[in-house]
């Protein structure tokens, strides 16, 4: 692979770090700027091959699977490129970690409109499968993005722009990795905020009739304790920015004991019960009030391996599908807590929360100390109750729609199919995965 690809080393087994997918790349090249990422592709074309970023592996689904491509290792291509301070909108190279990118934002001032729970993705990857955080007026983060630069499958430069390309930003903000390899990203940033989060116990009827009221908090979601009466309501609002008060990265959430007794008990409904119920009662037994600057205090970042799984619901479908899965709960065991946050109807074609206010209900099996415990069958009895109110699968995690079903999901899907074919008509950035849910 030496001709135009530079810096080519011996290939390795790939793997995300939820250890669902292993893969062999046909080799690894390390990116360290966009003409990197144009000679592989040129390389990938005239010789067949397909091509893959590959980022911090978050998605717990095949989405990323590099096998048989060429791999890019994306780290070294990182960093802020640009900030206009006018219009606060900051240019940042696609590899960059988000927990770097928003530490170097809250150094200028400057903050992301909103947060999910962890850091640790790329700027490639949250931005193309759509990552969110919770808030009746919150989209998610490729709402955020007003310009991106990717190379195509001819191995040109694609610079996109909200002004000059409204539509193929709409397209490629979420574009799932199928158009090209992102190589820079443009957000629009907002001035810094620090944030004021209650945490406190509530029973679930009480939270499902409250709805309409805790929505109103700047940002507002809740951790439900299955097969328990409880869920753990998270509301934070926006304060002035305390520039006094030091910075500090957020408490990774790791509970060994919870750990250990996942392990001990794996997947048993009375077990998961008790686990559930101790959980609840010793973490979040009472209110808590954490002050802090924004990306302190939207991260809640825990360690323990996991499985997952999450649908964008229509926002009027919250309550019903909760009924749902509390009789589906009776009869499987789930690992709390189950993670339902909400946000704004989103622009970008390919959002889950596309054209709608959205709730999103995120569950996850836990791996304690890489033990696997079965998800299939839960997952499966999920997907039946998501179904039923048209949830959408996030990008990033399990699911089991294809392209047919996927299609009478988005209203504009017919029109990105269009804008896949102009930018990778062979098809060099597919995979097994892609080929699935977006078609040939």
């Amino acid at each position: 692979m030496s001709e135009a690809v530079m810096g080519a080393h011996a290939v390795g087994r790939w793997q995300n770090w939820a250890r669902t997918v292993t893969a062999t790349p046909a080799g690894i090249v390390d990116v360290a700027r966009e003409a990197d990422i144009v000679a592989a592709v040129r390389y990938a074309g005239r010789h067949s091959l397909r091509v893959k970023a590959l980022g911090s592996g978050h998605s717990y689904n095949d989405i990323a699977d590099v096998g048989g491509a060429i791999g890019l290792a994306m780290s070294s291509h990182a960093g802020i490129e640009r900030v206009d301070g006018a219009t606060g909108r900051v240019t940042v190279r696609s590899g960059t970690s988000l927990a770097v990118f928003c530490s170097e934002l809250a150094s200028r001032g400057l903050a992301l409109p909103v947060l999910g729970a962890i850091t640790d993705q790329t700027v490639a990857g949250l931005v193309s499968t759509a990552t969110h955080g919770t808030g009746r007026h919150a989209h998610s983060l490729s709402d955020a993005v007003v310009g991106l630069r990717f190379v195509d499958a001819g191995a040109n430069v694609v610079d996109v722009s909200l002004e000059r390309d409204p539509d193929l930003l709409d397209a490629a903000r979420v574009g799932l990795g199928s158009l090209g390899i992102l190589s820079a990203v443009t957000f629009q940033c907002v001035p810094g905020y620090d944030l004021w989060l209650e945490t406190r116990p509530v029973e679930l009827e009480d939270a499902i009739a409250d709805l309409e009221v805790l929505q109103h908090a700047d940002h507002f979601g809740f951790w439900w304790f299955p097969r328990t009466r409880w869920v753990v309501l998270r509301t934070a609002h926006r304060r002035a920015l305390d520039r006094s008060r030091p910075g500090r990265p957020p408490v990774a959430g790791r509970d060994p004991w919870h750990e250990a007794a996942l392990w001990c008990i794996g997947h048993t409904p009375a077990g998961t019960s008790i686990v559930n119920s101790m959980q609840r009662a010793l973490r979040f037994g009472r209110p808590r009030i954490v002050e802090g600057r924004w990306d302190e205090v939207f991260p809640c970042p825990g360690t323990m391996r996991q499985v997952g799984m999450e649908y964008a619901l229509p926002l009027e479908a919250t309550a019903p599908a909760l009924e749902s899965l509390r009789a589906l709960f009776q009869r499987h065991a789930v690992h709390a807590p189950v993670d339902v946050r909400f946000g704004a109807a989103d622009q970008a074609w390919l959002s889950p929360s596309h054209g709608r206010r959205t709730c999103y209900i995120g569950v996850a099996v836990a791996q304690p100390f890489g033990r696997r415990i079965p998800y299939e069958r839960l997952f499966r009895a999920l997907e039946t109750v998501f179904a039923r109110f048209g949830g959408r699968p996030h990008w990033g995690k399990m699911h089991t729609l294809d392209a047919a079903r996927l299609a009478a999901l988005y209203p504009r899907w017919r029109q990105f199919a269009e804008v896949r074919n102009q930018f990778d008509p062979a098809r060099l950035f597919t995979n097994l995965h892609l080929h699935a849910v977006l078609g040939p």
